[in-house]
């Protein structure tokens, strides 16, 4: 295609979904992670809750549970191994495989972020009624399957704190 680019034209930019679901995103954890009761980690929580509530989970169903690669998951374990919130073991079954379980730290630090996670929740659900907020999670479930589907690539979106630069320039 030759001569000047074609203008994209949404009718606003929020018609795409993935725009909103992002900034909720950003905005949801941003004030998760501020209002965090426990501060001992700012990132990779719904991992850390799945290990928790798992009380051990490879390494390789992690991976397939959240749908990234192999090494991403060996990033975030490493980042929580860290930060003394689980160990690896040997799976005695498979000695190539390490299960991931939580260490006792890590139930002081879940139990502060299921109560945050609640909190926040209220926050975003301010009005809503049980039955709005049942009817949301069912939409968004059924989003999530219609798009299993399709093929799609894997992106990874790094929520990082903004310097006061970056505030500035928002």
């Amino acid at each position: 295609m030759k001569g000047a680019p074609q203008k994209v034209d949404f009718k606003n930019e929020k018609e795409a979904l993935s725009y909103k679901l992002a900034l909720i995103g950003k905005k949801y954890f941003g004030t998760l992670t501020f209002n965090a009761t426990d501060k001992t980690i700012d990132r990779y929580q719904s991992i850390f809750l799945v290990i928790v509530k798992s009380g051990g989970v490879s390494q390789q169903t992690l991976a397939k549970m959240i749908d990234v690669d192999k090494s991403t998951i060996v990033r975030m374990v490493d980042y929580l191994q860290e930060h003394d919130l689980v160990k690896r073991t040997v799976n005695p079954d498979d000695r190539r495989e390490h299960i991931v379980v939580p260490t006792d730290k890590a139930q002081v630090v879940a139990r502060c972020m299921a109560e945050d996670y609640i909190k926040v929740n209220d926050w975003a659900f301010k009005d809503f009624s049980k039955a709005e907020r049942e009817l949301f999670y069912s939409m968004l479930e059924r989003i999530f399957q219609n798009l299993q589907h399709h093929p799609s690539d894997q992106y990874s979106i790094q929520y990082q704190k903004a310097t006061d630069k970056n505030k500035d320039e928002k």
